[in-house]
């Protein structure tokens, strides 16, 4: 058995989606829940799918488009992030279609597309340079379990008992990160409104 420890979000580990193999919904959760941490870790300002899928005045700003991720504008960063990540067949139509749907809100935002491919150097841009390098190598090693796992072709095998052992990772919002969430998202149901309004002139 490998001497190396896999890192696995605890709190993907108690979700429902964790324990079987839905073709590339895993590789997508993985990156989504060690990015979301590593979020936190930066202290990054951010809301995520539920967010935007439970307020219809951010939907509305976004034109129906769901990301994983918003970020706000710091640290350098000039204008809004739009964060999507990816998993499914590297298909340049595909993605192509991703980047149409976010172009269309270049009046606010930038945006990134991530994948299984690239994410390394798109995501090395937000982050430090050793969290990028702590997420390429516990990515390397999930993609493993995961390849091994797809050869079995059975869509009920845990990937959590496999070769390499895991160790759970917990990030938990800070009293101060959950009220600069609260006021990211007045801010931007306030931009929405505002913007419709000067629509109905």
């Amino acid at each position: 058995m490998s001497e190396e420890k896999i890192h696995i979000p605890k709190e993907w580990i108690d979700s429902d989606k964790s324990s079987t193999l839905m073709d590339h919904s895993m590789i997508h959760d993985y990156l989504y829940y060690m990015i979301k941490i590593l979020f936190n870790k930066n202290k990054e300002i951010y809301i995520t799918k539920s967010d935007i899928e439970s307020n219809s005045d951010i939907l509305r700003l976004l034109g129906g488009a769901v990301p994983d991720f918003i970020i706000k504008k710091r640290n350098g960063r000039e204008k809004t992030l739009i964060i999507d990540i990816y998993s499914g067949c590297d298909d340049s139509n595909n993605i192509l279609n991703l980047e149409n749907k976010y172009e269309n809100l270049d009046f606010f935002s930038d945006f990134i597309i991530i994948t299984s491919t690239n994410f390394r150097k798109v995501i090395a841009h937000i982050l430090p340079y050793e969290d990028t390098k702590y997420l390429c190598k516990n990515f390397r090693l999930f993609l493993n379990e995961y390849l091994n796992l797809i050869k079995h072709k059975n869509p009920q095998i845990n990937i959590f008992n496999g070769n390499i052992p895991i160790t759970r990772v917990e990030s938990i919002l800070s009293k101060e990160a959950s009220i600069n969430k609260s006021e990211y998202i007045s801010a931007l149901v306030e931009y929405s409104q505002r913007i419709a309004n000067t629509e109905h002139l």
